[in-house]
């Protein structure tokens, strides 16, 4: 039977903070009975403290203070950036006696690459660490989050300027990407975790897709939709690969280099896990353009 009713969120920006909305709205259905979110900084996440969140100022160093965060909870959710060694926490998560733990894992598996890549290296890692401290853990890979990755903020790092409709692709653009909105994220997220049994959850990778689409056809989707005369060009492999080479530690345009190989995709079609939610019905990366820049 499901039996999670207690949860605590380590890094409540962004994709975070969507999850805490999340779980706080199960909370006032009477589904779960705690919403927990974890800060360095006191004083912060006000707006979620006022919609019944519990406020706990951390030292992510401190084991002592991870422990009592930890205190009578039932799952920690990971969102914490990519920088941050997560071994302490998860130490600290079997200490405290949680049950469960989702990593900050939410992009793709290695395709073609070891887990010792760059981009899967800290991820592996920490998966490793939660079976050396027999501390199950579920995983859900939801490829790029489309709104976050397609808005204004990180969108240029793709290519894509849709307010001056000048896209420059990197690399060829033509192999699928999987994309999910945080929102819908958040949605699958929350009803795994509170209605799936715990034998369910346990050491599972979920593979989470809203829309399986690639670059250039995301470019000419956008361009049929605006009806404007979309410029749209591409970077060569060739440039993305000598930056990689003038500087090795960059993850930035190795990760654009995964993209053009066709690495970040769930799965296959036939290993999506999007029928734990019957009713999740996610976005497609159209909606969501329409949703950001159709103003």
């Amino acid at each position: 039977m499901p039996g999670f009713t207690s949860f605590a969120i380590a890094g409540a920006g962004n994709i975070g903070k969507v999850i805490a909305e999340e779980l706080l709205k199960k909370k006032d259905a009477g589904e779960i009975s705690s919403v927990a979110i974890l800060t360095r900084t006191a004083g912060s996440h006000e707006d979620l403290g006022a919609r019944g969140a519990k406020i706990i100022p951390v030292d992510y160093s401190s084991p002592s203070s991870l422990n009592a965060a930890f205190s009578n909870i039932d799952v920690v959710v990971s969102c914490l950036p990519e920088t941050c060694d997560e071994k302490g926490l998860a130490e600290a998560a079997k200490a405290a006696g949680v049950k469960l733990i989702v990593p900050s894992d939410y992009a793709s598996g290695p395709v073609e690459q070891t887990e010792d890549h760059p981009l899967y290296r800290s991820r592996a890692r920490m998966r490793q660490t939660c079976k050396e401290f027999e501390l199950p853990y579920a995983v859900f890979w939801t490829g790029m989050f489309s709104d976050m990755m397609l808005g204004p903020e990180y969108s240029g790092f793709l290519g894509f300027n849709f307010t001056e409709d000048e896209i420059m692709i990197p690399g060829s653009g033509t192999e699928p990407i999987s994309w999910t909105s945080s929102t819908d994220i958040a949605r699958f997220i929350g009803h795994v975790l509170v209605n799936l049994p715990r034998e369910k959850l346990e050491w599972r990778i979920f593979r989470v897709e809203g829309d399986r689409i690639g670059l250039n056809d995301i470019a000419v989707s956008w361009q049929k939709y605006s009806n404007k005369a979309v410029s749209i060009s591409h970077r060569s492999r060739s440039e993305i690969e000598d930056e990689v080479r003038k500087n090795p530690n960059d993850i930035g345009p190795a990760f654009l280099l995964e993209l053009d190989a066709g690495h970040l995709i769930v799965g296959s079609p036939d290993e999506l896990t999007n029928y734990e939610f019957p009713q999740w019905k996610p976005k497609k990366v159209i909606d969501i353009l329409v949703e950001i820049y159709d103003q």
